[in-house]
């Protein structure tokens, strides 16, 4: 779950390559048939039921999922597997 603040795929990639440090390939191109203009929670809800709320941003997920993926690597590698993950 999110903040309850939309972020765009572009801004995704872009924090993506900050965090990376490696140029992401993409291609700006027309919305296609079907695509929709945004999508985002309202995120009420989980702070009154849960009394949670999301502290993190979008950064910090690219960090946790380039950490978690170096990882899987690592694990991989380690148990013997020379393949992909």
């Amino acid at each position: 779950m999110g903040r309850g603040s939309g972020l765009s795929v572009l801004q995704l990639v872009k924090a993506f390559e900050e965090v990376s440090g490696q140029k992401v390939p993409c291609e700006i191109v027309g919305r296609r048939a079907g695509d929709i203009d945004a999508s985002y929670a309202d995120v009420s809800l989980a702070k009154k039921e849960l009394e949670w709320q999301a502290t993190r941003g979008v950064l910090d997920m690219c960090m946790y999922l380039i950490f978690n993926g170096v990882l899987l690597v690592i694990r991989h590698r380690l148990s013997g597997h020379q393949g992909c993950v």
